[in-house]
């Protein structure tokens, strides 16, 4: 059975969210621009509105939001491949989309067309709102 938490991210985190990034999307940029690049460096990582997702106090992903006058964006949505397809995600965005729901306000993200993550968001209640050659964006409308 899990255990999930999460905590705010801070600065020492960088080392494993950059890895994470990583792990989780270096194969999705590589098929569709044929290169990985990472998002930032250790050094200039920004822990602002991550929380690190733990499983029994380990640090297993990811959830990266920003609050906007409009809507909440999801950043990032990272599980470490060791536990994804164990509810970790549902987990997560959940918790982000009863956030939202507190706020009545939609949540909104972006996924690259190469991510097969489109059918989780789905099922999670996202509809695509817009789509272009490279991503997929999507929308969950609070409930009324």
């Amino acid at each position: 059975m899990l255990t999930l938490s999460m905590r705010a991210s801070g600065k020492g985190d960088a080392r494993f969210l950059l890895h994470l990034e990583e792990q989780c999307v270096r194969g999705y940029a590589v098929a569709l621009w044929g290169s990985w690049r990472p998002s930032s460096t250790v050094e200039a990582f920004d822990p602002a509105g991550h929380r690190v997702l733990m499983q029994g106090g380990v640090d297993i992903g990811c959830v990266a939001t920003e609050e906007r006058a409009d809507h909440i964006w999801i950043q990032k949505l990272y599980v470490h491949p060791d536990w994804q397809n164990l509810g970790v995600g549902t987990w997560a965005l959940r918790h982000v989309v009863n956030e939202a729901v507190s706020a009545r306000l939609p949540v909104r993200l972006s996924v690259l067309v190469t991510n097969p993550a489109v059918g989780f968001y789905e099922r999670e209640g996202f509809s695509v709102s817009e789509r272009s050659a490279e991503r997929i964006r999507m929308v969950r409308w609070p409930q009324a």
